[in-house]
């Protein structure tokens, strides 16, 4: 089953609720198992979570767009929004060989959801804002890369 379906949030994290309950609705139509939707639960939140903390650092007006994309083969998530460029692609791997009271604090999150997502892919377009992709196939037996 192919659909789009894209909302308009304020970027405030009393808002994350509203988003992840339309990322669950969509990946369910979308025919996604609950493993694959809880990773791409997670991986929302966390991305929203830093869009709203980083991006738009307290800016009180910011929205976040949600887009859902499915086909038959891939569901496919496309947040923008219009705050300060955070490259979350861009963001090193965290130190997980030290023990806990050497590790810097941080980090993790977008950790997570390079790891929870089969893509995940950002863009800055200057005057416009950011757009951040993640991409879950609809195969299990689907390659895993990220960009």
């Amino acid at each position: 089953m192919s659909f789009k379906k894209v909302v308009v949030f304020p970027a405030k994290l009393e808002n994350l609720a509203a988003i992840d309950a339309l990322i669950k609705s969509t990946a369910e139509l979308a025919g996604l198992d609950a493993r694959s939707i809880y990773a791409i639960r997670v991986a929302t939140e966390e991305a929203c979570s830093n869009i709203i903390r980083h991006a738009y650092q307290g800016i009180e007006d910011g929205t976040i767009e949600c887009g859902c994309y499915s086909n038959m083969d891939s569901f496919t998530l496309v947040f923008r929004d219009s705050g300060h460029v955070f490259d979350l692609t861009g963001v090193p791997s965290p130190d997980l060989d030290s023990c806990l009271e050497d590790r810097k604090a941080g980090g993790l999150g977008v950790y997570f959801i390079k790891q929870l997502m089969d893509e995940v892919s950002f863009e800055h377009i200057p005057g416009t804002g950011n757009v951040l992709t993640l991409v879950k196939y609809l195969t299990p037996d689907s390659e895993k890369s990220s960009t």
